[in-house]
């Protein structure tokens, strides 16, 4: 007698639990400034959906992008779920950036020019949006945003693609290189952050040696005293990858050695320039 209504009540229920809720990652609490590891984001196609669509309901800049934006790699609509979360974000700052304020010379606000652009960048540059994730993933809401607006003008340059996944490693010590100590009131320390990565991705530098930094870095970190580390001297070098890779297993040995003769070592000349390893 109940077996018409039990479908109907099962099927609803299905509906129920197939439906999710959002789930936003950036905003909420206390938010830090200058670098920091955000957590990895473990959101189902149907959580980031589920958040967009929400966000899409308060915001109506995003509604004219939504079919687009459906469309994309789920896990490039991570991007475009974040950016959307940033735009809603106000910081009680001087430096607070508004994505939603109409920018004069294209008529469009921050937001509607990154979520126009966020569907071919997907399918023509991909690595631009894995960079801009790991940048938000690295970096405070002041310097995603800041990054964030440089987006539109520069994602779609696909001759900079193995330049940006060769830097996605690099991107957490820049982050602490350049972020960290205090509030300056000011956005002098995004500007580092981008001069720095500014170094990395340009037609002068190498991908090839942009994916051996972490190696430098490292070798910088273990050898004594306060040596020189030139890094757009490094990634703009011809000299053979295979030599640097010889060089980096020996310049601790010679940075010690000339540290108790009370020198310091220009790790990038040595490892560029040093020929005499066979």
């Amino acid at each position: 007698m109940f077996g018409k209504l039990g479908k109907v009540v099962s099927q609803e229920a299905a509906q129920s639990l197939a439906k999710e809720n959002p789930v936003y990652r950036l905003s909420g609490g206390i938010q830090r400034l200058g670098a920091q590891v955000r957590p990895e984001d473990t959101r189902t196609p149907a959580q980031v959906l589920a958040t967009m669509e929400e966000l899409a309901k308060r915001n109506s800049d995003i509604k004219e992008f939504m079919a687009e934006l459906k469309k994309m790699n789920p896990e490039h609509r991570k991007l475009a779920a974040d950016t959307m979360e940033l735009a809603q974000m106000h910081e009680l700052l001087p430096t607070n950036i508004n994505m939603n304020q109409k920018i004069q010379q294209t008529g469009k606000t921050l937001l509607q020019s990154i979520l126009e652009v966020l569907p071919k960048v997907s399918k023509e540059n991909p690595a631009a949006i894995d960079f801009t994730k790991a940048v938000i993933n690295n970096t405070d809401i002041t310097t995603s945003k800041y990054f964030l607006a440089t987006f539109p003008e520069n994602a779609l340059k696909s001759e900079f693609s193995e330049h940006l996944k060769a830097a996605v490693p690099m991107i957490k010590e820049i982050a602490e290189q350049t972020l960290n100590g205090g509030y300056s009131m000011d956005f002098s320390k995004q500007k580092n952050f981008m001069q720095f990565l500014g170094t990395l991705i340009n037609k002068d530098a190498k991908p090839e040696k942009i994916a051996l930094l972490p190696k430098l870095c490292k070798a910088a970190d273990e050898i004594p005293g306060e040596n020189p580390l030139y890094i757009d001297s490094f990634v703009r070098s011809n000299t053979p990858v295979q030599q640097v890779e010889k060089n980096l297993e020996t310049v601790k040995d010679v940075a010690e050695m000339m540290h108790k003769e009370g020198k310091s070592l220009d790790i990038v000349d040595f490892v560029n320039n040093n020929v005499n390893l066979k």
